[in-house]
């Protein structure tokens, strides 16, 4: 199990080779990026990782969406 601050002292490190952030890009309140073939790319690669993690609703420069 993963605590807030496990989460946000990641955060505070960035990104590396077993953390990635992903943005999501809403139109009102549908999804509309990253394209769907392109986070099939991103979930594959974490799918044949073992123990990476993808925070989605981060963004690279590690700002969480919706301001939390």
């Amino acid at each position: 199990m993963i605590r807030d601050e496990d989460i946000r002292q990641r955060l505070r490190l960035g990104e590396d080779s077993r953390w990635e952030f992903k943005h999501i890009e809403f139109s009102g309140n549908r999804p509309v990026g990253p394209r769907r073939d392109e986070f099939a790319d991103e979930l594959g690669a974490f799918a044949n990782a073992n123990g990476d993690l993808l925070l989605c609703g981060v963004t690279d420069n590690e700002t969480i969406q919706g301001g939390l």
